[in-house]
């Protein structure tokens, strides 16, 4: 659906624009020569650009709160952002694993050799930060898409004229912030973008000038992305670095010099990252070398995180219903490991990244790409390239796993509209009439995806759940029951850092036998039968023999 609504912007808008300067052309020049100016004069002041590009942002989210709440976790990977949250608000690094840990097990979580989430921190500090404050976690996602905005401002500036750069800020802000999922959700690439933002702006600026300052923020974008997207954190990095060892290496009688103040900094800074990175692992996994990730696929994955891997053995499940939600994960890995479906996927990716990043923009560069990779295009080009390849080799996909490509990605978008804008056919000025229908069409994308049911921050059946449990006592057990047709990534199973502690705890029914030992471990609470099925959900109070209907006696058949 929203394809069809891109296509038809980016069609019928132009095509207005081209009409309405079609009669009258001597009105519409000047017109469009004071809107020029007023945009040059805005982006020559580039500081206050790039701060009031991020504060509108926050202050437009702020006044939509009447209308799209604080949002409520929805998907698998929503809960475990909110466990590392909790767990760095409760002064840990890690959880010790719980007695039980069995009845608790759950997707992209960790239980042994710690109670521990699988993600990298950074997300989990900017969820913690406002959590120590005793506000909602989710204005710290509030916030890191406002610095977002700013960091995607400066980065931009590194490479184009002020008043283009204007041109992808403002896309930024209005379809990846406000309107997006980054602000709409705890899982988002806010953070990703940002470490991508700075290593792009650096880059451009150390283009013209090899200064600390544009290499701390190298390092630090660096630093960002170990912790937030380390793979594509890798590969745009090792680009990016070997592009500026050459640079300074080229740079004649004085690159012993250059090297040593690119050098030092880069070295100091990602020496600190990588232990303090490491320090992490050692807590959660027992070891220095090992992510929490890698734990978690060697106990749980069916199937390799990459295209080139080998198929893994199927682990030992402790619940089906656990076991059906990774064998769905693995239906990725078969269909790109299949010659027949493999190129029907690769372009599903490239679809997916292409109209998330670009929107109504995508379908400009695609016409003049050819152009891009050549001066000082070069190198945003190459990183892209690069990136998403080793993307498209991954088994898995979200929009905001190429957040470290944001910035390069409209780097090439916008150069691509400044080429078009010279494209003159049939003596009319043909490219103009594009370039300047582009915001237009942004502004309406922008408003078709915020009236899209993913954007509004309904609020989930859990949360209902939990809502109406807070009110019928303090403290609750919910056993979950998975019915047949149940969605297997539809988890009901995330509970809290500390789980003893919890007003409420979800555990998994493991049949009646191992149930007991869960209510006598928690008597005193109240003790609840969740039935999640296919179209319905029905929780009533816990009994060993009051399951209804054909499942009455379902546990004793485990």
């Amino acid at each position: 659906m929203r394809l069809t609504v891109l296509l038809l912007l980016a069609v019928i808008i132009p095509a207005a624009w081209w009409l309405l300067n079609a009669t009258n052309p001597g009105a519409s020049s000047r017109q469009q020569a004071r809107i020029g100016r007023h945009l040059r004069r805005l982006g020559e002041r580039r500081w206050l650009v790039i701060c009031s590009s991020g504060l509108l942002v926050l202050l437009i989210r702020l006044c939509l709160l009447p209308l799209w709440h604080i949002p409520e976790p929805t998907v698998p990977d929503e809960f475990g952002y909110l466990l590392l949250a909790d767990t760095f608000a409760s002064g840990r690094l890690t959880n010790p694993s719980h007695p039980l840990w069995e009845h608790f097990e759950t997707l992209f979580v960790l239980q042994q050799p710690t109670y521990a989430s699988v993600y990298p921190v950074l997300q989990g500090f900017i969820l913690a930060a406002p959590k120590l404050l005793g506000w909602h976690p989710w204005w710290g996602v509030w916030l890191i898409a406002g610095v977002m905005c700013c960091a995607t401002c400066w980065a931009l500036q590194g490479w184009l004229p002020p008043v283009w750069s204007l041109l992808g800020t403002a896309w930024v802000c209005l379809n990846l912030a406000v309107a997006g999922y980054w602000m709409n959700s705890y899982w988002g690439g806010s953070a990703g973008a940002i470490g991508g933002a700075l290593v792009a702006g650096a880059a451009g600026r150390l283009r013209h000038a090899i200064k600390v300052r544009y290499v701390l923020a190298f390092a630090a974008g660096l630093a960002i992305l170990a912790n937030t997207r380390p793979y594509e954190g890798f590969l745009l990095g090792t680009t990016l670095t070997i592009w500026l060892v050459a640079r300074v290496a080229n740079r004649g009688p004085g690159w012993k010099n250059g090297l040593l103040r690119v050098a030092l900094p880069l070295v100091l800074t990602l020496s600190a990252t990588g232990a303090a990175t490491s320090y992490y692992f050692w807590r959660v996994t027992g070891s220095p070398f090992r992510m929490p990730y890698q734990t978690y696929s060697q106990e749980y994955a069916a199937a390799p995180a990459f295209v080139w891997q080998n198929p893994v053995p199927e682990p030992a499940y402790r619940h089906p219903d656990l076991r059906a939600a990774h064998l769905a994960f693995a239906r990725d890995y078969y269909a790109l490991r299949d010659g027949s479906t493999a190129w029907r996927a690769l372009l599903a990716k490239l679809q997916l990244l292409g109209t998330f990043y670009l929107g109504p923009m995508v379908l400009l560069p695609l016409l003049l790409c050819w152009r891009l990779p050549r001066g000082r295009n070069c190198l945003p080009f190459v990183c892209t390239a690069v990136t998403v390849c080793g993307i498209l080799l991954g088994v898995y996909l979200q929009p905001h796993y190429g957040a470290p490509l944001m910035p390069f990605v409209l780097i090439l978008a916008v150069q691509s509209l400044r080429f078009l804008w010279i494209v003159r056919r049939f003596g009319n000025r043909i490219g103009e009439f594009l370039v300047l229908s582009t915001p237009v069409i942004c502004l309406a994308y922008a408003i078709v995806s915020a009236l899209s049911p993913h954007a509004s921050a309904t609020v989930s059946l859990r949360a209902k759940t939990e809502d109406w449990l807070k009110g019928a006592g303090p403290r609750h057990v919910v056993i979950v029951h998975y019915e047949p047709g149940h969605a297997p990534a539809d988890e009901w199973v995330y509970n809290a850092a500390d789980i003893d502690r919890a007003s409420i705890i979800w555990a998994r029914d493991m049949g009646i036998e191992r149930n007991r030992e869960l209510v006598q471990y928690f008597r005193g609470r109240q003790i609840w039968w969740l039935l999640a099925g296919k179209s319905s959900t029905r929780i009533l109070p816990y009994a060993e023999t009051n399951l209804p209907g054909e499942l009455a006696d379902w546990p004793h058949k485990r």
